[in-house]
């Protein structure tokens, strides 16, 4: 349990807490801003790969696929990777839920086991070239009409052949500050090759986000695409599974390998700049 502060202590933190939601709030707005009025390129279509990994919820993938299939005004450019552990129960039902869907979109099933949540999706980026790389749970919707175009809007304004992320708006309170799910360019993925990274069994999103804090090299995107269905949400407790009770067990040391890898991820970057 941890140690309650006492009251000069807590006074303090959360005096920084909010310097740093201040700090971050005009920062990232400057950078969107700037690079919108002074940075603007010609849109291109972009491929854009979305990454997920998945474990007994086919219900929730489909529901994820579908609200993809309603929402993507050009299925042509999105690749969908999925990948499942070898001993998957429900490996069949993946299988055929897979095997029926249209040629509309291009979906590929993986089976293999890997032993963190971040080797599953570095297996699955490394099995496709792509302009953009989009880390994804199955519990996630897409929410708006046209998503896709709207990415292309903002890599418009992004460096072109140039390591970048952009920060999408899921269900963080503080957008700003952290993206639940970070998409990441073809030359970030390059220069660090990897993603999200090689040292926890989670914190892709986390890990990402704090390189684009330190390198500067991200954006984060002014309209919600996308709806993070996390049964840690206060009043969607009827999300909870035994994939999110497992997910919960895998990441406990995660914390502290985070504070014994940050000069690693200082170090990487460097690689970003």
């Amino acid at each position: 349990m941890k140690k309650k502060l006492t009251l000069y202590p807590r006074i303090k933190k959360e005096f920084f807490k909010g310097f740093s939601r201040i700090k971050w709030f005009l920062l990232t707005n400057l950078i969107y801003f700037n690079r919108n009025l002074f940075y603007k390129k010609s849109r291109i279509v972009n491929k854009i790969s979305i990454l997920i990994p998945s474990k007994q919820r086919v219900k929730k993938l489909k529901r994820c696929i579908d609200s993809m299939f309603v929402n993507t005004n050009n299925l042509k450019r999105i690749q969908v990777l999925i990948l499942i552990d070898e001993n998957e129960i429900n490996k069949e039902d993946y299988i055929s839920y897979i095997n029926s869907l249209s040629n509309d979109i291009n979906i590929k099933l993986f089976i293999k086991n890997e032993k963190t949540h971040n080797l599953r999706n570095n297996f699955l980026a490394n099995k496709v070239f792509s302009d953009l790389y989009f880390p994804l749970n199955d519990d996630v919707i897409f929410t708006m009409k046209g998503w896709d175009d709207y990415i292309d809007e903002i890599a418009a304004i992004i460096p072109q052949n140039k390591p970048f992320s952009i920060w999408t708006i899921a269900s963080s309170k503080y957008p700003y500050l952290h993206s639940e799910f970070p998409i990441v360019n073809y030359e970030w993925y390059q220069k660090l090759g990897y993603i999200g990274n090689l040292y926890l069994y989670g914190y892709i999103d986390t890990w990402i986000c704090d390189l684009g804090k330190i390198s500067k090299k991200f954006i984060v995107a002014k309209k919600k695409f996308i709806e993070h269905l996390n049964a840690g949400i206060e009043g969607l407790n009827n999300e909870k599974d035994n994939t999110y009770n497992d997910l919960m067990i895998s990441q406990i040391g995660d914390e502290e390998k985070w504070l014994e890898t940050k000069n690693i991820r200082k170090k990487d970057s460097i690689k970003l700049l």
